[in-house]
C-alpha cells in the first residue's frame, strides 16, 4: 500500500506517526506531510495552497490519511476526485484520535475497512455511514474490489446497493459457486435488477451489474512494422466477434516478437495488459521499449521458456563459483538450419550465468579461426551449429586439469518452450506490480 498522511498541528503529526505504526506493513510505502513549521524529520514540507499540493498524491498514492478538521480534507482533495473505481481511499482522523471516518472509495478503494483497522489501532471509534454497511448488507463494489472484478456498469451497481436494501437480489454466475452466498443474494438469471458474474458481454437482467474476472490469455502475433492501432482494431474485433469483455483479458503472450513489432508493445502498455515475451533477437532500441514498458505494466522476458534451461542456469552459476578460475568454461549451442540468431539468446544466458559467478570478467569469444594463439584462461568460448530441424541443444563444458565436467540440455520438441510460456502466463496473471520479471521468479514463486 502506498499511505499519503496529512497533519496540521504538533498534536496532529503524533497523531499521523501513531496512524503510520498501525498501518504499514512490510513492503508499504508512506509519505508524511505538514505544513511547512511543522515539517521536519519524518514530515515533508505541505506548500500552500494544500488542494494544489494533494493532488500528486491522489494520483501516487492508494490511501490517503488526514488529522484534522473533515472540511480541510474535503477542500484538498475535491478538485482530484473522478471516479470511485480508481480514486484512491480517503480518510479523516481528529488529532486526539478519537474518531476515523472514511470519506472517498468506502468500497472499492477499501476506505471502510482501513478505517475499521485504523480505528482498532488507534483504539479510536470508525464511523462508517454507508447504507449497506450500516444496515449490514451485502455490498457488492467492496466484494468485488476484493475479488479482483471489473465492475462494468457504477449506474448499475448503485441500482444493485438500492434493490439489496430492499431484498434480495438475484446472481448469474459462469463458474461454479462454492459456499453460500452472501446474505441477500439468491441464485437467479432473469428479473428486474440482478448480478451477473460473466467473462463475456453477458445481461440477463433489466438492469445488470456486471462483474468480470480478468481470466483470459490473449495471443498475438503480427507481421513487421503493425501498427498499433491496427492491432487494436483486430484484438476488438476478435472479442466483438465472440462476445469477449474486453476486461476479461488478464494478459497477452507473444512467443515470437520480432524487430519492428512496436505495435504489439504499445498496444500492451495502453491497454495496461501484462505482457509474455519469448523469444531472442532483439535489438538495443527494441530492448530499451520493453525496459520502458515494465515502468507500466509486468512483463515477463525470457529468452529461453524451458524450466530445465533455467534449472541449468543455476546450476552453471553453482558450479562456476566452486571451480572457479580452474577450470575452463566453453558453451556449444545447436539449432535448426532457419534459426537467424546466432550464439542463440540461450548460450548467451548461459554465458551470463557462469561470468556472473567466476572470480574475474571473461571475454566472450566467438570465434577462434581468425586468430592463432593458445586460448586465454580469461575466455568463454561460445559456438554455434545450424542444421536440419534441431529444436535446441545446449553444453556447458567446464574443463579442468585432466578432468571434465559437462552440463547439456537436449529440447526433443517446442512443446517444453510452449508450455513454458503458458506457465509464464498464468505466473505473471497473478502480478500486479508493474516491472521486468523472468523464469527465475516463476521457478522462486
Amino acid at each position: 500500500m502506498k499511505l499519503a498522511l496529512f497533519a496540521y498541528t504538533r498534536r496532529g503529526r503524533d497523531t499521523a506517526l501513531l496512524a503510520r505504526d498501525r498501518l504499514l506493513r512490510p513492503g508499504d510505502e508512506c509519505r508524511c506531510l505538514a505544513p511547512e513549521k511543522l515539517a521536519g524529520g519524518d514530515f515533508t514540507p505541505l506548500p500552500a495552497p494544500c488542494a494544489r499540493s494533494t493532488g500528486p498524491l491522489f494520483a501516487w498514492a492508494d490511501a490517503l490519511v488526514f488529522v484534522g478538521a473533515a472540511g480541510i480534507a474535503v477542500r484538498s482533495i475535491a478538485p482530484w476526485v473522478r471516479d470511485k473505481r480508481t480514486d484512491p481511499a480517503v480518510l479523516c482522523v481528529d488529532e486526539l484520535g478519537r474518531f476515523v471516518v472514511p470519506l472517498l472509495s468506502g468500497h472499492i478503494g477499501g476506505a471502510n475497512a482501513l478505517a475499521l483497522r485504523l480505528a482498532e489501532g488507534l483504539g479510536a471509534v470508525p464511523v462508517v455511514t454507508t447504507a449497506t454497511d450500516v444496515n449490514g448488507r451485502f455490498s457488492v463494489d467492496a466484494w468485488a474490489a476484493r475479488q479482483g472484478l471489473f465492475l462494468d456498469s457504477m449506474k448499475a451497481a448503485k441500482a444493485v446497493s438500492a434493490a439489496i436494501l430492499e431484498g434480495p437480489v438475484p446472481l448469474c454466475c459462469d463458474f461454479p459457486v462454492e459456499g453460500e452466498l452472501p446474505p441477500g443474494v439468491v441464485p437467479g438469471a432473469s428479473g428486474p435488477v440482478g448480478i451477473c458474474l460473466s467473462w463475456r458481454e453477458k445481461r440477463p437482467f433489466d438492469t445488470t451489474l456486471l462483474l468480470v474476472p480478468p481470466v483470459l490469455r490473449l495471443g498475438l502475433g503480427c507481421r513487421r512494422g503493425t501498427p498499433v492501432e491496427a492491432v487494436q482494431a483486430a484484438v476488438d474485433g476478435v472479442l466483438e466477434a465472440r462476445n469477449i469483455h474486453p476486461r476479461a483479458v488478464k494478459c497477452a503472450a507473444s512467443i515470437d516478437l520480432k524487430r519492428d513489432e512496436a505495435g504489439l508493445l504499445e498496444f500492451c502498455a495502453q491497454r495496461k495488459l501484462p505482457a509474455v515475451l519469448a523469444t531472442t533477437g532483439y535489438s538495443e532500441e527494441q530492448l530499451a521499449k520493453i525496459e520502458a514498458a515494465s515502468g507500466a505494466v509486468p512483463i515477463f522476458r525470457s529468452a529461453n521458456m524451458s524450466i530445465g534451461i533455467n534449472v541449468l542456469l543455476e546450476l552453471v552459476r553453482q558450479a562456476a563459483a566452486l571451480l572457479g578460475d580452474g577450470f575452463d568454461v566453453e558453451i556449444t549451442e545447436r539449432h535448426h538450419r532457419r534459426k537467424l540468431d546466432a550464439p542463440s539468446g540461450t548460450a548467451l544466458m548461459l554465458a551470463d550465468a557462469a561470468a556472473s559467478a567466476l572470480p574475474y570478467e571473461p571475454e566472450y569469444v566467438y570465434d577462434r579461426y581468425s586468430v592463432r594463439k593458445p586460448r586465454d584462461s580469461r575466455e568463454i568460448g561460445i559456438s554455434s551449429l545450424r542444421g536440419g530441424t534441431i529444436v535446441g541443444d545446449h553444453s556447458v563444458v567446464f574443463a579442468g586439469r585432466d578432468e571434465v565436467i559437462e552440463f547439456s540440455h537436449h529440447a526433443a520438441s517446442r512443446e517444453v518452450f510452449a508450455a513454458g510460456a503458458v506457465r509464464a502466463a498464468k505466473f505473471l496473471a497473478g502480478v500486479d506490480a508493474p516491472g521486468m520479471y523472468d523464469m527465475s521468479d516463476l521457478i522462486a514463486r
